[in-house]
């Protein structure tokens, strides 16, 4: 799947470059939530394990050398894009953007901007099932994606994790 993706944005570079437009637009790539593939018992990408919520994030900004080939430290979030993207391109920031600019990362990419990063997933729908002989009784989701008809307020348990720069522990 990785050298599918490579393949698709070098031919993506390769094109900006050929209709001479490489030094006036931004490129952004990221993932959705990866899945677990067996890990805590799991195979799907609906929980607040690191493998589930860690995902890639590489942008292209033209006009930043100082960044170019070079990776940060300092932890960010998808919400993030939308501010800085904005910012990257000159325009003005929505006031009903969530998350925050992570465009001074670009000119020095070791500095930190944010300490911290959230995930929240619902599990919805959930009843008590036996879980075997006697009075083990375990809370069982029946399915996430019941979440989707639902309003916030009626979500029966909500989790939440947070990660943390590792320096600042």
């Amino acid at each position: 799947a990785m050298s599918y993706v490579d393949e698709h944005i070098g031919a993506l570079l390769q094109a900006l470059r050929d209709e001479s437009v490489e030094s006036s637009t931004i490129v952004a790539a990221h993932s959705d939530h990866g899945y677990h593939l067996g890990e805590h018992g799991l195979w799907h990408k609906a929980s607040n394990f690191e493998n589930a919520v860690r995902v890639p994030l590489v942008i292209k900004a033209p006009g930043k050398p100082s960044a170019t080939g070079r990776r940060t430290e300092s932890t960010t979030e998808l919400v993030d894009l939308w501010p800085t993207l904005s910012r990257l391109a000159g325009v003005g920031r929505p006031a009903s953007a969530a998350g925050d600019d992570l465009s001074p990362l670009f000119d020095d990419p070791t500095q930190t901007l944010k300490h911290a990063a959230y995930h929240q997933f619902p599990a919805c729908r959930m009843r008590l099932r036996a879980a075997g002989r006697g009075a083990d009784f375990r809370l069982i989701n029946q399915t996430r994606k019941m979440c989707n008809q639902l309003m916030p307020r009626q979500f029966d348990f909500m989790g939440y994790s947070m990660r943390k720069m590792c320096n600042q522990l």
